[in-house]
């Protein structure tokens, strides 16, 4: 009886399974938010793209039924960015598009929207970096032409096939002014 009063306080096992309790949920919290956590910055990344997309959308098939091309892609990328802000309403800027000039017909397959952000992975140390990393979503489609261009690209069809001109001058039949096909 005297030999159990004199236990120190490490001999002792009073408590153990209260400490055993708190560390174990400590854990269990931990991994609990980091994997919500990442699971968040999963659900933004699929937002940010989808959005991404949309804009890429919104700018490619953007057309003011113009009968000049100046100022079409600006106005095309300032309609994109309003369809981006609806989808991500608080984010961290703008995306940037990508329109190669249309006489380089390879460089023309990478037309569409980019859009650059920062994400932390996780709370950070112990888990992952301090430093956020950089995301990137892309969203390439293929660009419609202006009706303009189109107008360009079918009277000069129709002009290398003989006619003198396109607007029905000089008593030709044969003018084509739209074509979905352009």
């Amino acid at each position: 009886m005297m030999s159990e009063k004199k236990k120190t306080l490490i001999e002792r096992e009073e408590g153990q399974s209260t400490i055993e309790f708190i560390v174990v949920f400590v854990l269990m919290f931990g991994f609990m938010f980091v994997y919500l956590k990442i699971a968040l910055n999963f659900a933004r990344g699929y937002m940010t793209h989808y959005a991404t997309f949309q804009a890429a959308r919104a700018f490619l098939v953007y057309d003011r039924n113009s009968t000049s091309d100046t100022n079409t892609d600006t106005m095309a990328a300032t309609r994109a960015k309003e369809v981006f802000k609806r989808y991500m309403k608080h984010n961290q800027g703008d995306p940037t598009f990508n329109n190669p000039p249309s006489d380089d017909t390879a460089a023309r397959l990478y037309v569409g929207a980019i859009m650059k952000y920062q994400e932390k992975f996780s709370f950070g140390f112990p888990f992952a970096s301090l430093d956020p990393m950089e995301m990137i979503s892309e969203a390439f489609l293929g660009r419609e032409p202006t009706k303009q261009t189109c107008l360009e690209r079918t009277c000069k069809a129709v002009r290398d096939l003989g006619a003198p001109s396109c607007d029905g001058a000089g008593g030709t039949p044969h003018h084509t002014l739209s074509d979905n096909g352009c």
